[in-house]
């Protein structure tokens, strides 16, 4: 897996990259964290650990298209698509923590789990005074 993040003024490209063989065929939550342009962290997490990082960045030069699931130059890197399903793509203007990403897998992967919620309780508090606004 490739994550190019920026193209620099000296013709260099941020990338990180790992490994995604243990992840094929089944569903993986990826999430691609930034500090953003000229920031000092680009991270690839797969199922809410960290897999791969940067320290340093290229500050980008360049804006313009966002590719997802495939090449962007076809004819330059081979096949254009990613082989599979895309279930949801989100993009955040802040950047989240390892904890938070980690919360979010365990969200996703098994929500029943994750979190529980007990029974009803009623509570009884009487007589509502007269002129109390509920």
């Amino acid at each position: 897996m490739y994550w190019d993040y920026g193209y620099g003024s000296n013709g260099n490209t941020g990338r990180v990259s790992t490994s995604y063989t243990n992840y094929l065929n089944a569903w993986t939550y990826v999430t691609l964290a930034s500090t953003g342009s000229g920031g000092t962290f680009q991270g690839i997490y797969l199922n809410g650990a960290l897999a791969a990082s940067n320290a340093t960045s290229v500050s980008s030069i360049e804006v313009g298209d966002l590719v997802v699931g495939a090449y962007p130059n076809a004819t330059f890197y081979g096949p254009p698509y990613h082989k599979g399903n895309i279930d949801e793509f989100r993009i955040s203007n802040v950047v989240r923590s390892a904890s938070w990403i980690l919360a979010e897998y365990n969200n996703q992967s098994s929500p029943s789990t994750f979190a529980t919620v007990g029974s009803f309780v009623q509570i009884n508090y009487g007589t509502v005074p007269q002129g109390f606004i509920s």
